[in-house]
């Protein structure tokens, strides 16, 4: 559970993307990872819903200078990008899984999974419940 623990401060999409040389706008999810986790305690969330959580949260933060970041439809297919990649770093940990996602063909590049559901695991309850307690 050491590498769990280490999640928070390093920040998973951050410590994925290590090697970039500026901070990326996927780290944005890494500031709302801990709302995300708290979102799942009380029950199971529609991918659907985090990412619309995120989406809404993202738009009062942050100021997009970007172009292609301000339209919300592309910001929305970016989030959702980075709330995959969100979960499977999660599921490496054995934190969170995602169940009932189907693979669908992207215009973008690799199939990838939508829908399905952001679930706690067991092992995430302990932890989640642990590293409040901290």
């Amino acid at each position: 559970m050491k590498a769990a623990d280490a999640l928070p401060s390093l920040g998973p999409l951050g410590a994925y993307f290590a090697n970039n040389r500026y901070r990326g706008r996927n780290e944005i999810l890494d500031d709302l990872a801990p709302d995300i986790l708290h979102m799942l305690v009380p029950r199971p969330a529609p991918f659907d819903e985090v990412l619309d959580r995120v989406c809404e949260r993202a738009d009062a933060e942050y100021e997009w200078i970007a172009p292609y970041m301000r339209d919300a439809q592309q910001r929305r297919t970016s989030f959702g990008w980075d709330l995959d990649l969100l979960a499977q770093i999660l599921g490496w940990a054995g934190i969170a899984e995602r169940v009932g996602a189907e693979v669908k063909p992207d215009p973008y590049g690799r199939d990838r999974l939508v829908g399905g559901t952001l679930q706690l695991t067991t092992v995430g309850r302990w932890w989640l419940d642990g590293s409040s307690a901290r």
